[in-house]
C-alpha cells in the first residue's frame, strides 16, 4: 500500500497530479487488479497496456500512470473521454516512476521505526532458499508482519513490487536481489536502500557477462557497500568467511562473520539432521528432518542466526519454526 501522496516526490511525473493522498495497492498486470487500487501501465515488447485496461477501467480504477509518447497519449484521450472517473497521469519512464514510487515509499517506512528492516539476500547461488527458508521462520513468529520477494521476482520490476506491498503493519522485508549483467545490484541498492543484508557466496554464474569471478565478486558484493553506505557502517551484516572473495570483505562495528573457518566469530558445525552456529557463548541450533544436504543445514542455521538477532527473546519459537520449513517446489 502507498500513499498517493508520494507520486510528488518522483522526478518522473511530468506534471501536477492533485492526487488524494490516499493508500493504494499498486498493479502493473492487469489480469491480478483488485479494485481500488492504481496501474502502472508498462509497455511489453508485443502488449501496449493500454490496449488491455478496459475491464479495470470499468471497475473504476482511480488513477492510471501511463508512459507519454504521442501514441500513447491518443490512447490517453480516447480512454478519458470514456472513463472520466480515473485520473490518468503521464510519467517519462513507467519502470522509472515505478522505482521512484517504491524508493521513496519505503524510505519513508523505515523511517518510521528503528525496528523497521529491508534484508537484503544476494550471492551466486542459494538466494531464493535462503529468502525461503528466513521469511518462513519470520513469518510464523511475525504474523502479518513480514512481506517477502515471491518466488524469485528479484530483478527491476520484482524488487519495486514486493516494496510497494509493505504497509504501516509490515516490520521485516526479505528481499532477494538478482544480477545477470554488471551493475544490476546497484540499481536495486539505489531503490530499495538495504539497511541489513547477507552475500551467500560467489561462484561462476552468468560468466557470459562477467567474465571472471572477481567480477562476479564486485557485482554480487555491492550489497555489503550498499548496507554500509545507508546505516553508517551499524547495518547488521553476515559475512561468509568460508568464501574466498567474501573473506576479503572487512569488517564493519555490526557485521559478524561466520563458517566452520577458525577465524569466523560465529561457528558453523554440522549435525545428523541440521547444524549448529555457536557465537559469543550462545549455541543456535536448527533441526529439521525435511531438508538434506549440508548447503541446505548451513542455510537454514544462517537463518536461525538472523532470525535471532532481529528477535532475541523468541529462540524457541525460531527454532521450532525453523523445524517446520519444507521446501517449496
Amino acid at each position: 500500500m502507498i500513499n498517493l501522496a508520494l507520486v510528488q516526490r518522483c522526478p518522473s511525473v511530468l506534471e501536477k497530479t492533485n492526487l488524494e493522498p490516499q493508500a493504494l495497492p499498486v498493479f502493473t498486470d492487469t489480469r491480478k487488479y483488485k479494485h481500488p487500487g492504481a496501474f502502472v501501465a508498462i509497455p511489453g515488447e508485443k502488449v501496449n497496456p493500454l490496449d488491455v485496461i478496459t475491464k479495470l477501467l470499468e471497475e473504476n480504477c482511480p488513477v492510471v500512470f501511463w508512459e507519454k509518447t504521442e501514441a500513447n497519449a491518443a490512447k490517453v484521450r480516447d480512454l478519458s473521454a470514456k472513463f472520466p472517473g480515473t485520473k490518468f497521469v503521464p510519467v517519462a519512464s513507467s519502470v522509472t516512476f515505478l522505482q521512484e514510487l517504491s524508493h521513496h515509499h519505503i524510505t519513508e517506512w523505515k523511517q518510521r521505526s528503528p525496528k523497521n528492516t529491508v534484508f537484503a539476500i544476494s550471492g551466486s547461488n542459494g538466494k531464493t532458499t535462503h529468502k525461503e527458508m528466513l521469511s518462513a521462520i519470520l513469518k510464523a513468529i511475525l504474523p502479518g508482519k513480514v512481506v517477502a520477494t515471491e518466488k524469485n521476482n528479484n530483478n527491476h520490476l520484482g524488487v519495486p513490487l514486493t516494496l510497494l506491498q509493505v504497509s504501516a503493519a509490515t516490520e521485516m522485508v526479505v528481499l532477494e536481489l538478482g544480477s545477470n549483467h554488471p551493475g544490476e545490484i546497484k540499481v536495486l541498492c539505489d531503490i530499495a536502500a538495504p539497511n541489513a543484508g547477507l552475500i551467500t557466496n560467489i561462484g561462476a554464474t552468468h560468466m557470459e557477462f562477467f567474465g571472471t569471478e572477481e567480477k562476479v565478486f564486485e557485482e554480487e558484493g555491492y550489497l555489503y557497500h550498499a548496507v554500509k553506505s545507508v546505516t553508517g557502517g551499524k547495518g547488521f551484516f553476515l559475512i561468509n568467511v568460508d568464501d574466498k572473495f567474501l573473506s576479503r570483505l572487512p569488517p564493519t562495528p555490526a557485521s559478524v562473520t561466520y563458517g566452520e573457518s577458525a577465524k569466523a566469530l560465529a561457528r558453523i558445525s554440522y549435525l545428523e539432521t541440521g547444524a549448529q552456529m555457536t557465537y559469543q557463548g550462545q549455541d543456535f541450533v536448527a533441526l529439521n528432518n525435511h531438508i538434506t544436504g549440508k548447503h541446505n543445514k548451513l542455510n537454514l542455521v544462517t537463518c536461525v542466526f538472523i532470525a535471532n538477532h532481529f528477535y532475541p527473546h523468541q529462540k524457541v519459537q525460531i527454532a521450532e519454526a525453523a523445524g517446520k520449513f519444507q521446501p517449496t517446489k
